[in-house]
């Protein structure tokens, strides 16, 4: 008898199956190269330009703010950005009314099996403006102020415009610096310009007197505002605080403490005494019907008499008697 000839199929199967559920594996050669808008811009509605990438069918552009919040986020046709019959330009209007801000903006590319190309480099502009913008605006300290109510308190504040990164500084009745950080707008919360920025206190404070600052910047234009003006606050003694969350509660057993004596000579008895109730999670019912429904863990439901609790019984409800069903 002759061995049976392996067969070959499977293994040449293995490279059409990767690629039908991996996708495209090549990319689109290079990347568009972002040509404007560049620099200050008097047009509010600037025209995007770049380099085209041979192969491409559709054009993505992402601009953010100086923030890094992202501020449109679209994908364009050819035929939209007129470079459809191999023109070596695109170009596009948002159709946006640009804010005279800071900005910056990346292109990239795709072609119809979904293939990427790299990302073009950021190019930052700054629309309906003659010059490169001057300081942004200084922070305005919000809380905490007056008497603290914890030692580790929130800093917060309203964002400024055009702050990319805001530094925090809080100074002791000694004038000792207890700390002094640098912080991106995102990391504080307010990178959509409109929350609240807070930053929690990195240490405990000690009792005392206090005073902070904040200042910004903005780092597409690398402009730097000045100094808030101090705002001040005292931190009570320890023991005016109180316990709170701040403190660990003592139990090391991780288990609850046994329940109180009872003080009374009232014992307790079960209402439904019929009923095998250990691992309901859910208890439902209907406001026309006697009957409550129990989810147990497993999945399964069961329903009893609510309105005769010395003789009510479980019944399995159909369809729920199996774990998942």
């Amino acid at each position: 008898m002759h061995p049976a000839k392996k067969s070959h199929s499977f293994y040449l199967l293995l490279p059409v199956l990767f690629w039908a559920f991996s996708g495209p594996l090549l990319a689109l050669d290079g990347a568009p190269v972002s040509l404007s808008p560049a620099g200050p811009v008097a047009d509010i509605d600037p025209e995007f330009t770049w380099e085209s990438v041979p192969g491409a069918a559709y054009y993505r552009i992402n601009v953010r703010n100086a923030a890094n919040a992202v501020v449109f986020n679209r994908w364009f046709s050819i035929a939209e950005t007129s470079c459809a019959d191999g023109e070596s330009q695109c170009r596009v209007r948002t159709g946006m009314n640009w804010l005279p801000a800071s900005y910056r903006w990346k292109v990239i590319a795709k072609d119809e099996s979904r293939s990427l190309s790299d990302w073009s480099s950021w190019l930052i502009f700054f629309p309906g403006q003659d010059d490169i913008p001057g300081p942004p605006a200084a922070p305005e300290p919000a809380e905490p102020s007056g008497l603290a109510t914890s030692n580790r308190p929130v800093f917060s504040w309203p964002p400024a415009d055009d702050v990319s990164r805001y530094r925090i500084q809080l100074k002791d009745a000694g004038n000792k610096v207890v700390f002094d950080r640098w912080r991106e707008a995102a990391a504080v919360g307010c990178s959509d310009g409109r929350s609240m920025c807070s930053l929690t206190s990195p240490k405990p404070l000690t009792e005392g007197v206090f005073r902070w600052k904040l200042l910004g910047k903005n780092k597409l234009s690398g402009e730097r505002s000045a100094w808030s003006e101090w705002l001040t606050f005292e931190m009570p003694a320890a023991s005016e605080l109180g316990g709170g969350l701040d403190m660990r509660p003592e139990n090391k057993s991780c288990r609850l403490p046994l329940p109180p004596p009872r003080t009374s000579g009232v014992t307790t008895n079960r209402v439904f005494r019929n009923l095998p109730i250990n691992d309901t999670v859910i208890l439902l019912s209907s406001p026309h019907d006697t009957r409550w429904f129990s989810i147990e863990k497993g999945g399964r439901v069961f329903s009893f008499d609510a309105s005769n609790p010395d003789v009510s019984v479980l019944e399995i409800c159909p369809g729920h008697n199996r774990p998942g069903h």
